[in-house]
């Protein structure tokens, strides 16, 4: 069978220019714009060497502190939300029903352009684009309304997340690494639910840099057009878009038609947030199923956190599933891995865990 790295894509855009859904094209075949421009193109935290790429967060201190202050903005916030459902929103949609108003508070969505993405733009890349640029767009808050975003992004969640991101680069990195000096000199790489794919593009980019007779074909599987627009943009600053591969497509559908496909390294950080148990199993079962010998699933999930209920109001991240990092492992032991095969980092503040699974088999011990 055709590897997967290889196959020759159709550029697949409409007349209008517009990614159809069940597409799939090279990045550099892509007409993108400045409207496709994210802050991770100037603002990325991974983008350089040095403390705020690879020192990971911890500063809950000041945020102990302010607690219940912050619990009480939430609690405002809530039966504003609720309020504003059961009156206007209930004919706005089920979107508009479920984020409440657009401009909700001064303490954070109407303080900041940052902060008005991140309230209306949940669970989109773009929403996490501006959780990732803290420590560089925001690192010297110059207005009040910068230093009210970045008092809310900064919290300890806001942390988390940003190690996560972290997290998830150095492991794709050391995974490249590993398989160069192995002798691998084409790498197939594919990232499930890929959103602005900082994490894999960027690492992509780096280790290109320092392995320049290595080829990796990396594959973004996404639904969102604007979200693999901005993977492209990004490909493309970062100079390997002739390397990756865009598909448009639904994370299951694509996964289901991938027969006897297999990869070297797959990345899925963030979606397994919103699976119910079963959806969960199901899809890292067939994760496993597409993995080479040897090869690794950079897997990640959230944990319960005292600030869950600061991001679910404030932040207006509603619908994560949090699992304690156990109950995670053991759904992935359910999924078809083994308790060998499963290796979990847990960051400074534990709200973000980030699964590293190599499959096995009986000619391959552990690396």
């Amino acid at each position: 069978m055709t590897s997967p790295a290889r196959k020759i894509t159709d550029p697949g855009l409409s007349i209008n220019g517009r990614m159809e859904a069940g597409s799939e094209f090279l990045a550099k075949h892509i007409v993108t714009g400045v409207a496709d421009d994210s802050l991770a193109l100037e603002f990325s935290i991974l983008d350089s060497e040095g403390p705020v790429r690879d020192s990971l967060e911890y500063r809950p201190h000041r945020y102990v502190r302010a607690r219940g202050m912050m619990h009480l903005l939430a609690f405002t916030i809530m039966v504003r939300v609720i309020f504003y459902r059961y009156t206007v929103g209930f004919f706005l949609g089920k979107e508009r029903w479920l984020l409440g108003p657009k401009r909700m508070s001064l303490f954070f969505d109407r303080a900041h352009l940052i902060g008005h993405t991140v309230r209306n733009g949940v669970t989109t890349s773009a929403a996490l684009d501006g959780i990732y640029a803290v420590p560089t767009r925001l690192a010297t808050p110059a207005t009040r309304g910068e230093r009210r975003v970045h008092f809310w992004l900064d919290q300890p969640d806001g942390q988390a997340v940003r190690n996560r991101l972290r997290i998830t680069y150095h492991q794709i990195r050391a995974e490249l690494n590993r398989l160069a000096e192995a002798g691998k000199k084409k790498i197939d790489f594919l990232v499930l639910a890929c959103g602005s794919a900082q994490a894999s593009v960027e690492a992509t980019a780096h280790f290109l840099r320092d392995h320049p007779e290595v080829e990796v074909y990396l594959h973004l599987v996404d639904l969102s057009e604007s979200s693999l627009r901005r993977a492209a943009r990004l490909a493309q600053i970062r100079g390997i878009d002739h390397l990756v591969t865009i598909h448009r497509k639904n994370l299951k559908t694509y996964v289901a038609g991938q027969h006897g496909a297999t990869w070297d390294l797959i990345e899925m950080v963030g979606f397994l947030d919103y699976r119910a148990e079963d959806s969960l199993i199901e899809i890292c079962a067939q994760v496993k199923r597409l993995l080479r010998p040897g090869a690794l699933f950079v897997g990640a999930h959230i944990n319960p956190s005292p600030w869950a209920y600061v991001v679910r109001w404030v932040i207006n991240w509603p619908l994560l599933i949090r699992r304690p990092p156990e109950q995670f492992k053991q759904l992935l032991i359910r999924s078809g891995f083994t308790q060998a095969e499963i290796d979990l980092v847990i960051e400074p503040h534990q709200i973000h865990t980030v699964s590293l699974c190599r499959r096995l088999d009986d000619r391959l011990p552990r690396l």
